[in-house]
């Protein structure tokens, strides 16, 4: 499973919260000095109930000795500053995952040890300032692996529809045909398997891009129409969508 870094956590709910989740899951948890409470504190210990000894927990006296333990591991950093989005990161089994403390995030110092593709963030409103510490956590423990799965699945289904199709030359009908009958769907649905086959036509990668309608006052922020927490506005999120080439 992952691991997880809490760099100078100082709310002790949140940690408790952690520590359960950490307990439920099977990742290892990593608590980075100073601490702003103590490990006996009540409150981190009513947070984490009774799951204290089913959690694997250890603290480091300094982040270059916590940096030190996973010298030959993959770690990413979660931050509102970073540029990269966490669904667009392929993950993988033992990644390392930190997070700064509540009140003021990792500080750039550390953020400059990270490369960009390593500084992560999750999607809010514009407007918003951070997330809860131990939702982040939850949010990243819980869709990780299902985006390692989803990609080792398309994958997949990506190398087995080149074996039906070796040449690429045949119409993307057909190929969706020849996928159906051999039962190639991915997640029960036609979608993926049409862009999969799209994919091997064309020879690139290709993404989904939402349909615009013109001047739709829902098409632009400034006309009314307010974005969702994925950059969506109102006209994106009800128009259809079609396919484009990636750049």
């Amino acid at each position: 499973m992952f691991d997880i870094v809490l760099y100078q956590p100082e709310i002790p709910p949140n940690t408790g919260n952690i520590i359960r989740l950490s307990a439920n899951t099977g990742c290892r948890l990593h608590l980075v000095k100073p601490l702003g409470f103590s490990l006996d504190d009540k409150q981190l210990q009513r947070a984490g109930l009774d799951y204290h000894e089913y959690a694997t927990v250890k603290t480091h006296e300094n982040w270059e000795g916590c940096l030190g333990h996973f010298s030959a591991r993959r770690v990413f950093a979660l931050t509102t500053k970073g540029s990269t989005r966490y669904s667009a990161v392929a993950f993988q089994r033992d990644d390392v995952f930190v997070f700064g403390p509540e009140t003021r995030g990792l500080p750039l110092d550390i953020l400059a040890q990270f490369d960009e593709n390593r500084r992560i963030r999750l999607p809010m409103l514009p407007t918003s300032r951070s997330l809860n510490l131990s939702n982040a956590v939850a949010v990243v423990v819980f869709v990780a692996p299902y985006l390692l799965v989803r990609r080792r699945v398309l994958a997949g289904r990506r190398n087995q529809l080149l074996l039906l199709c070796p040449h690429r030359r045949l119409p993307v009908i057909e190929m969706v045909g020849l996928a159906q009958r051999a039962r190639l769907r991915v997640g029960g649905t036609i979608g993926p398997t049409l862009i999969l086959a799209v994919e091997l036509r064309v020879g690139r990668r290709v993404k989904l891009r939402p349909k615009r309608r013109g001047h739709d006052r829902h098409a632009h922020p400034e006309s009314g129409g307010r974005p969702d927490f994925l950059g969506r506005t109102a006209g994106a999120r009800q128009g259809a969508s079609c396919l484009r080439h990636s750049d």
